[in-house]
């Protein structure tokens, strides 16, 4: 088998786990039809043996920017608060490959929004929005099992409120303790 010219095109063929493969080169060099030969008989030999391509790691505004762009179809609101958290991340990792970011800059950055006094909500919704866009990122396991799902978000709750008895049948009730935000305590 091997490479062949028809007019003025030359044509690769070759037998692949026993099915004949004939395409064209798309080139008048025989030098080129060789090299798209074996280029093609890699391409072919990857895919049966399940291996498939590296893709580059992104940058984290890259990735970002990505993310956002892929959420269409959320409302306004939404849209402007994953914008507003998107824009503080990007500021805080830009040019750092997705994979460099491990727990210990997770811990940082909550330590630091929090000492800037913005609320546990705020600083957990911001985790979440960077938990989604390393998810899908190129690097795959490999910094993803570093801390997404091993690292709790805070939980405000836990702090805030106090469990009671309720009437009989009415199961717990939620009281806030004392000294908590007085948007956490019932309206009266």
């Amino acid at each position: 088998m091997g490479v062949y010219k028809r007019g003025q095109t030359y044509w690769y063929k070759f037998l692949f786990q026993g099915q004949l493969i004939r395409e064209s080169a798309k080139t008048n060099s025989k030098t080129v039809a060789r090299e798209a030969e074996r280029a093609r008989r890699r391409d072919l030999e990857l895919g049966i043996n399940r291996i498939g391509k590296r893709e580059r790691t992104p940058l984290f505004r890259i990735a970002a920017k990505e993310w956002i762009d892929a959420k269409v179809g959320k409302s306004e609101s939404t849209l402007r608060n994953y914008r507003q958290y998107v824009e503080s991340l990007t500021s805080e990792f830009k040019d750092r490959l997705i994979c460099d970011i491990d727990i210990a800059d997770i811990r940082a950055l909550q330590r630091k929004r929090l000492t800037q006094g913005l609320g546990h909500r705020s600083v957990n919704y911001e985790i979440g929005v960077l938990r989604q866009i390393l998810k899908p990122s190129a690097c795959g396991t490999t910094c993803r099992k570093t801390w997404i799902g091993s690292e709790r978000s805070m939980t405000l709750a836990r702090r805030s409120f106090t469990k009671t008895r309720s009437t009989p049948g009415r199961g717990l009730r939620c009281e806030p303790k004392s000294g908590t935000a007085s948007s956490l305590r019932p309206l009266s």
